[in-house]
């Protein structure tokens, strides 16, 4: 593919979730041995393959895939908080993609759909920045003293510069560079790189690399896909420029609200009325691990309960505990919820018990 020639490169960029053969296939494997270490419950082996996937070059889809599974992985560690974030990443490339797996607990799938919804409202002008412009007609009056509007300033000559070779840079940063140069000889070879279309595409190439969050690559990542569009089916020089103003405008007014938002303190979270029900008796020696571990949850329940401090996320983590030891089918997974449990009982000045481990 380096081989070849610089028009074969650029017309590749009209794919951009393909990859090459070979690192698509390693990427697929770690997938896959992902997919595997996720079922069977080793976590941290799961995250070790997730990072050196993302040390590879890959796609668009294999990148959701990833952040995907990230995102279960780390809600089922107790993670919350990484957990949202990793699916916001997912969705912001895919707003409509769906979870890779179907035994999922119904929270996971909850938050998920929340964030779902949150990142559509949150994209919205973005994606309505994708809808053709329609060129403004002369007036009657241009029309009839044979006036026509002033055509766009020329920036001067411009040299169609060939496509470098693909950068091995597999940031995201590095990746849209790469896509940029060869957007720009595509539109250069049509005699389209001039005006308002050429300083948008050296703007773009500004705020990306001056970009410090992955939620600011993708906003421009997103206007990079529009222009490839116009690469693929191009409109009059005058359209093409109209279309890129609206873009960038609708861009800079969407990084400008979510920019207001994260200075503005998030509302505080409601609280819900909890019944205090008291434990039911301890459980014998012999009992099953499953069942200590319910009894536990119960006792601790209470513990907070009683002293006013079941509210808010502590209630959400014991009831996300309950669903996990409820749909557990391995005393492996049981045995995550007791460390869980080993961790938040000294929090309520709760002691573990003796020989709570179950047979």
């Amino acid at each position: 593919m380096r081989s070849a020639s610089a028009m074969v490169v650029a017309l590749a960029l009209l794919l951009p979730r393909s990859v090459p053969a070979a690192n698509d296939s390693e990427v697929k494997n770690c997938i896959t041995s992902i997919r595997h270490l996720y079922k069977s419950l080793d976590y941290e082996h799961a995250l070790s393959q997730i990072q050196l996937a993302r040390q590879m070059q890959r796609g668009t889809e294999d990148e959701v895939t990833l952040s995907l599974y990230e995102g279960l992985i780390l809600y089922d560690m107790g993670k919350q908080d990484e957990a949202l974030t990793a699916f916001r990443a997912a969705l912001l490339l895919r707003p409509d993609v769906a979870l890779p797996e179907q035994k999922i607990a119904p929270k996971v799938r909850t938050r998920f759909e929340d964030m779902r919804r949150k990142v559509k409202k949150e994209i919205a002008p973005t994606l309505e920045s994708t809808v053709p412009s329609r060129v403004a007609e002369p007036s009657p009056k241009a029309l009839a003293e044979n006036q026509p509007p002033a055509p766009s300033k020329p920036v001067g000559p411009v040299k169609c510069e060939p496509v470098p070779p693909q950068s091995a840079d597999t940031s995201m940063s590095g990746q849209q560079q790469w896509r940029l140069a060869g957007l720009k000889y595509e539109l250069c070879s049509k005699d389209l790189l001039h005006g308002q279309t050429a300083e948008t595409l050296a703007t773009l190439s500004t705020r990306m690399k001056e970009a410090t969050t992955n939620y600011q690559r993708i906003l421009i990542r997103k206007q990079i896909d529009q222009f490839e569009e116009e690469a693929k089916h191009p409109r009059p020089a005058e359209a093409l420029n109209t279309q890129a103003t609206a873009s960038a405008k609708k861009l800079q007014a969407a990084e400008s609200s979510r920019v207001e938002q994260e200075k503005s303190p998030p509302p505080a979270r409601p609280t819900r009325p909890v019944k205090c029900v008291p434990a039911p008796a301890q459980p014998t020696a012999d009992s099953s691990l499953g069942t200590t571990q319910q009894w536990r949850l119960d006792r601790l329940k209470y513990a907070l309960c009683s002293t006013g401090r079941l509210h808010g996320q502590t209630a959400e983590t014991l009831d996300a505990l309950t669903t996990q030891l409820k749909d557990a089918t391995t005393n492996y997974q049981r045995v995550l919820v007791k460390k869980q449990l080993d961790q938040l009982e000294p929090q309520a000045g709760l002691s573990p018990l003796a020989g709570a481990t179950g047979p």
